[in-house]
Order: structure tokens, then C-alpha cells, then sequence
């Protein structure tokens, strides 16, 4: 837990550093934004849509920004994208946690907390490489989710709550 603990204090001072700095109207706003992605990459998308907002007013403006963010976003994360294209033999660009994680919110017996304990135990899933595994769970957490649609957005509203908390629930 403090592992969790460390890297969400140098993401949120990135991301507070970056966020202020293009409100200024500074460029230099992007590196921090960029060492925030890295530390958290599910934050690409902070990138563009901040720096979307930093180039308002004026769409086309806003549209540049954005697109000098999309810019950044992707060169910082192309070396670990080549990385893992040499190693796994395919492009990704952030993690091959994905599909666990899909699997882990809308799988049956979910309660919006996190329990990995049966994929030792899936058939399923027996030797599968990373990505393989990667796409086998993705695409059943996909199934679950579809199968009940009410109950997904359940899941999905405990799971927000959950992660708002500052204690578990």
C-alpha cells in the first residue's frame, strides 16, 4: 500500500504542477503532465483535454493545444510501446493489466472491490502468455458487463465511490 501511496503523491504534484503551469500559458506545463502519464498512464488522456482547456478561448486554438498534447502523449509513451513490441511482440502502450482489470469489475460475484484470487485457477487461462491472457480476460470482463447492464453500472458506480473514499469500503 505505500507503494500506492508514493506514486499517487508524485501524480497528483505532477498533475497540480502541469495544470498550473498551462494555465499560465506555459509550455513547460507538458513536462509535468508528461512525467504524470508516465507515473499513471490510464492519465493520457489528462494530456490533450488539459491542454484543450489551457488553449481556450478560440476552438481552433483549443484544437491545437489538444493536438500538441496528443503530440507529447505519444512520444512519451513510444518507447515503452517499442519496449513491449520488441518483447511481446505487439504494440502497448500502457499496460497488459487491461483485460484483469475489466475482468475484475464486471466479472460474476463483483461487489466493486478487487478480487483476483480465481485466475490462478481459470482453465481458461493456463498457459497463456501476457497479452494472450491480457485479451482472454478483456474480452469476458467485456461479456460480463454487456450481459447486465444495470448491474454494470452499479458496479461502476460503487467502484467511483470506492475510489473517492478515504475509507474502503
Amino acid at each position: 500500500f505505500t507503494g500506492l501511496l508514493l506514486s499517487e503523491t508524485l501524480f497528483t504534484a505532477a498533475l497540480a504542477w502541469g495544470i498550473c503551469l498551462l494555465g499560465r500559458r506555459s509550455l513547460l506545463g507538458l513536462l509535468p503532465l508528461a512525467v504524470a502519464v508516465l507515473v499513471r498512464p490510464a492519465a493520457v488522456v489528462l494530456l490533450p483535454a488539459a491542454c484543450a482547456i489551457a488553449g481556450w478561448p478560440g476552438v481552433r486554438r483549443s484544437l491545437a493545444y489538444a493536438g500538441v498534447g496528443t503530440a507529447v502523449a505519444v512520444l512519451v509513451l513510444l518507447p515503452w510501446a517499442y519496449r513491449n513490441h520488441q518483447l511481446l511482440g505487439e504494440w502497448v502502450w500502457t499496460t497488459t493489466n487491461t483485460g484483469q482489470t475489466t475482468y475484475d469489475g464486471f466479472r460474476p460475484g463483483a461487489t466493486g472491490a478487487s478480487d483476483l484470487a480465481e485466475l490462478p485457477k481459470m482453465p481458461e487461462l493456463r498457459g497463456l502468455g501476457e497479452v494472450a491472457r491480457n485479451h482472454v480476460l478483456a474480452e469476458l470482463g467485456r461479456r460480463y458487463l454487456l450481459a447486465d447492464l444495470p448491474r454494470s453500472c452499479r458496479l461502476a458506480m460503487h467502484k467511483i465511490a470506492r475510489a473517492w473514499s478515504d475509507v474502503f469500503m
